[in-house]
């Protein structure tokens, strides 16, 4: 229901001017005083009652924030877990009933907090990824593939990542939490066992796409392609370089001038600094003294907020242990839809490979 602010205004006033129950506390004042009171608190009262539930429910989040975060961070333990059994079923050292191709496993990448096949988080792997919260490379982004297009179970990226590690014109992504996963307990199955399964499944796949139908499709001619390189003319750096070459000096100054007041106000990264600490719950003193004073603030932040997730993981993990023992299922921090489209995904790559087994007058299964 809206409230009307200045029915609400009057109502205040009548009661301040009125109630009894304010006579012996405003008799000590001059009227004149307590009349600019009660104006001014009228107003004030008003601003209470139209928005303090909003401003209760921002203040509830601040402090259940770093709790948030840390639930779906602590998950992050079963991702490791789940690519390194990928890496041992692609090697066909295990089988697993819940998975029948490759891509299964991106389905359970989504649906990660009710995973069957994982072993229950440990109090080593706990004190493990606690320690690695607090390392400069940890990522405190709830969810940091959210938005992405690489991906905790994609094996083929962080596979040749190991391959290409030493390319530094490499584009591939690997999860900072798995390099140190790896370097800490020394085992990295995915580079030292094969691909056998992944091999197996790309040359059914290979038959499906290289149906005669497809081929015929493939050989119809095509509208010549445009060769030329694409004008990514949303870049700072096409858009100077394009007034540098055909503007007169007084817009590229005028352009110039504009970008600089532009990025002073667009700084999200810094803004989310600053007002992650303007809601700090302590006193904090800025650190790395040495950089400039953006990247110093920055810095301070994240390190604020790596110590809050590192605490509240401790209370994050004893629930955990709660709902393990008592038997009550984790909830999904994915929406259905993202767990549902990825299912669907790995049914339509099941559907590629079995129509790539027949074409090669095999059983229809996955016993290969």
């Amino acid at each position: 229901m809206e409230i009307n602010e200045a029915e609400l205004e009057k109502e205040i006033e009548n009661d301040l001017r009125t109630n009894p129950k304010y006579t012996s506390f405003f008799n000590q004042y001059s009227k004149s005083s307590v009349d600019l009171f009660i104006n001014d608190y009228k107003k004030k009262k008003v601003r209470w009652l139209t928005y303090g539930e909003r401003y209760m429910r921002d203040e509830q989040h601040r402090i259940l924030r770093y709790n948030s975060i840390a639930e779906q961070k602590l998950w992050e333990i079963q991702q490791v877990k789940l690519f390194n059994t990928q890496c041992l079923w692609r090697s066909e050292q295990i089988k697993i009933p819940q998975i029948e191709i490759a891509m299964d496993f991106v389905y359970w990448e989504k649906a990660i907090e009710n995973c069957p096949f994982l072993s229950p988080i440990s109090e080593e792997e706990y004190n493990l990824y606690r320690e690695y919260m607090l390392t400069d490379e940890a990522d405190t982004d709830p969810d940091p593939y959210r938005w992405s297009i690489h991906s905790w179970q994609n094996y083929g990226e962080i596979h040749d990542s190991f391959i290409d590690e030493d390319d530094d014109d490499s584009t591939l992504d690997v999860p900072e939490w798995y390099l140190f996963y790896f370097n800490r307990t020394g085992y990295n199955p995915c580079s030292i066992l094969e691909d056998i399964r992944g091999q197996k499944e790309d040359f059914y796949r290979t038959l499906y796409f290289n149906r005669p139908e497809v081929i015929e499709q493939r050989n119809k001619p095509q509208p010549e392609y445009d060769k030329r390189p694409y004008f990514h003319y949303y870049t700072d750096e096409a858009q100077l370089n394009f007034i540098e070459q055909f503007e007169e000096r007084k817009v590229i100054e005028y352009a110039k001038a504009l970008k600089y007041y532009l990025d002073l106000d667009n700084d999200d990264e810094l803004e989310a600094a600053l007002d992650t600490l303007k809601k700090a719950d302590e006193r904090i003193e800025i650190i790395s003294p040495n950089d400039d004073w953006r990247t110093a603030v920055i810095r301070t932040a994240n390190q604020y907020v790596k110590r809050k997730i590192y605490a509240a993981l401790e209370h994050t993990y004893k629930s955990y242990l709660r709902r393990l023992n008592l038997g009550i299922a984790f909830e999904f921090h994915n929406s259905t839809d993202a767990i549902e489209s990825k299912k669907e995904l790995a049914a339509f790559y099941k559907k590629t490979i079995l129509e790539g087994r027949k074409l090669n007058n095999e059983p229809e299964d996955f016993n290969f």
